[in-house]
């Protein structure tokens, strides 16, 4: 149960890491770079969107595993969960980590290229979304398989 205390902590502080990484480059891109052309409105609204989405998961995560470290019931809950049998075949069954690392590398190239040309920016979201949406269809079909 120590272990995972230890590894619940590793995680929140690669957390809190990414979350001050995160709004540091968001603050930074809106104060520097400035979207040019009919779409910079849209494009810079979905850049803070996506920021504010990310570091607000991060959060949600980080207070999760801090109520965790605090409360055996729970602790043992999140472990109990964390090495459940049929939910870890499910992920590697979706191949829900390569893909994971896939939309986020995606949802990233997205933000940058906004700063820089519309049509890639629009390309890389459509490629985004298209990914997400495979890797719930699978999760989804994998759930009701097992």
């Amino acid at each position: 149960m120590e272990e995972f205390a230890k590894t619940l902590r590793a995680k929140q502080m690669w957390l809190s890491g990414g979350m001050l990484t995160i709004v540091a480059v968001a603050v930074v891109t809106r104060l520097v770079v400035r979207p040019a052309g009919r779409w910079a409105d849209f494009i810079a609204g979905f850049q803070v969107g996506v920021a504010l989405g990310v570091v607000g998961f991060m959060a949600f995560h980080v207070v999760r595993y801090s109520l965790a470290r605090r409360d055996p019931v729970r602790l043992q809950r999140l472990q109990a969960a964390a090495r459940d049998e049929r939910t870890l075949l499910i992920h590697q069954s979706a191949g829900s980590t390569g893909v994971a690392v896939v939309v986020f590398a995606f949802a990233g190239a997205t933000v940058v290229a906004g700063n820089f040309n519309a049509t890639v920016f629009f390309t890389l979201m459509a490629a985004t979304v298209f990914v997400g949406l495979v890797v719930v269809a699978f999760k989804v079909y994998y759930a009701h398989r097992y």
